[in-house]
């Protein structure tokens, strides 16, 4: 876990900080994110890189994608949170964010977070940890409450199997 303290608001230099080891699918979505980061405006460069540290500081289990033109950290293949930069402004929030940020301000700018335009703008490190954790629990009720199909039972004996257990043995 990086502290809180030693996040660096410098925008990404290649994205070599971020890059997981490997090829596949997972490097290129993390390429995506690095050119992303880039293209956005000078302003939202650093702001952009330290949302996604602290995101990724907060659980590491988040995995990033580009959907709908912007970047998604995803928890088990499901959406957690997004950032985006405007021309004057980035954004910060959660799916559906509005049950885990009570004092959201959505009127302001997209996300629960409003206009972000300066460091003092970012949720704390211990806020974004917080809610990291409350949207992962949702993603984790959700996934339960789902009704057992062939392809959630398979899902389910794989991550039994990650896990250590038995074939067909039950975890409780």
């Amino acid at each position: 876990m990086v502290p809180p303290s030693s996040l660096s608001l410098a925008a990404p230099q290649g994205g070599a900080r971020h890059r997981p080891g490997g090829a596949g699918s997972a490097a290129v979505a993390w390429g995506r994110l690095d050119a992303y980061i880039a293209q956005a405006a000078p302003f939202a460069q650093p702001l952009l890189a330290a949302l996604r540290e602290r995101l990724h500081a907060a659980s590491s289990s988040l995995q990033e994608d580009i959907k709908w033109r912007m970047p998604f950290f995803l928890h088990a293949g499901r959406p957690l949170a997004h950032i985006a930069a405007f021309k004057q402004h980035c954004a910060l929030g959660f799916w559906k964010g509005s049950a885990l940020v009570p004092d959201a301000r959505n009127d302001e700018a997209m996300g629960q977070f409003g206009r972000i335009t300066q460091p003092a703008d970012l949720p704390s490190a211990r806020a974004l940890k917080a809610l990291v954790a409350a949207a992962i629990t949702r993603i984790a009720a959700e996934a339960a409450a789902l009704p057992a199909t062939p392809a959630r039972r398979v899902m389910q004996a794989v991550e039994r199997l990650g896990q250590g257990l038995k074939f067909g043995q039950r975890s409780h």
